[in-house]
């Protein structure tokens, strides 16, 4: 039966649904053994088995589905890890006040792009726009000014920024800052201090991680519970010099050593945040294999800062950002660019609203 329903998926591009775990997979430690069903989705009964957040098992697994059973009891899962669906984001959600204004609705500041590289800025600005951010600035090098003023929203206030004129930044009024993506290979230094030192709190992406890879001492001196870093695979490899890594592991050692809320990016992204009592450790439900293209982490990165200068605590500013961006993709029936998932949060955010009401 298995053989048939692979036979289906593969060579006939049926889509294949697995209830409560694909059959072929072990459920306490994720193994595939021979003959294991593909699944597109899985119907995760109640809540996930410790099998099918495993690494290994991404690609039999495929999109994870929560279905509530309020009356039986959770047996034999990883309590640590919360896959983050519809249902643990509702009572997250902040709700406005009638009366809130664009000053309450949350200032980002946002450094980023570099000759080359205009579209990260801009990426990210739009993530923050559309993430419900009252106002968000942008900072760009003097020498791409006008391209990336000419390509932001609309509704986007870009600023240039030389060497000289890095004070306009510090005493920027903002809610939080994001700084990286795109930004090239050189960092100025009073960015780079901006990042380690004030307090505020920032969200740290790309070309910054790439910077602070090179000096991992920096990594272990942030203001305490202020900092988001979102890299990718490829960026924590150049921050933590590993490979071969269980990335829930991995994501929740590094988090609590550094003292940050880390989000490690990829096909199930893990959400790790050091506390006090126990390790807050989430696992991202959305998303599809279309999203394999540049600008994704841009446009994730302006808007979790959009939802921490909301008021939104990090990790489930972290969370919400992951599980919307995935989400917003699904909803994109064909040729899926970061650009069009910006574009289409709003809709991924109505939905969440709409299911909690």
């Amino acid at each position: 039966m298995a053989d048939e329903l692979n036979h289906c998926h593969l060579e006939e591009r049926a889509i294949c649904f697995a209830i409560d775990i694909p059959s072929g997979l072990d459920g306490d430690t994720g193994e595939v053994y021979e003959g294991a069903v593909v699944a597109d989705h899985t119907l995760s009964i109640c809540q996930p088995k410790r099998g099918i957040i495993a690494d290994r098992a991404i690609n039999h697994v495929g999109r994870i589905h929560l279905v509530p059973l309020q009356e039986i009891s959770v047996i034999g899962v990883d309590h640590e890890v919360t896959v983050v669906d519809s249902r643990f984001l509702q009572s997250r959600m902040r709700q406005r006040n009638f009366d809130t204004h664009k000053g309450q609705a949350g200032r980002v500041t946002i450094i980023a792009g570099s000759p080359g590289m205009t579209g990260a800025a801009v990426l990210s600005a739009m993530g923050a726009l559309f993430g419900g951010a009252g106002l968000v600035t942008l900072f760009v090098p003097a020498q791409i000014y006008q391209i990336v003023a000419s390509q932001a929203p609309v509704e986007v206030m870009v600023r240039p920024f030389r060497g000289d004129s890095i004070k306009e930044i510090l005493n920027q009024q903002t809610d939080v800052f994001a700084i990286g993506p795109g930004l090239g290979s050189r960092v100025q230094d009073e960015i780079l201090r901006l990042a380690l030192t004030d307090e505020r709190p920032m969200v740290l992406d790309a070309d910054l991680l790439n910077w602070l890879a090179e000096r991992p001492e920096s990594l272990e001196g942030f203001p305490s519970g202020k900092r988001l870093l979102t890299p990718h695979p490829g960026e924590l490899f150049r921050l933590a010099g590993v490979e071969n890594y269980q990335r829930i592991n991995i994501t929740r050692t590094l988090a609590r050593k550094w003292g940050v809320t880390l989000l490690h990016k990829g096909a199930r992204t893990v959400i790790a945040t050091p506390r006090d009592d126990v390790d807050e450790i989430s696992l991202n439900s959305t998303g599809t294999p279309e999203m394999a293209n540049g600008g994704m982490g841009d446009v994730l990165t302006g808007m979790t800062g959009a939802l921490i200068a909301q008021g939104m605590d990090i990790h489930d500013a972290a969370c919400l950002g992951s599980w919307a961006l995935g989400r917003s993709a699904e909803l994109i029936t064909h040729g899926v660019t970061a650009k069009r998932v910006a574009e289409n949060l709003g809709e991924a955010l109505g939905e969440l609203k709409a299911s909690s009401s």
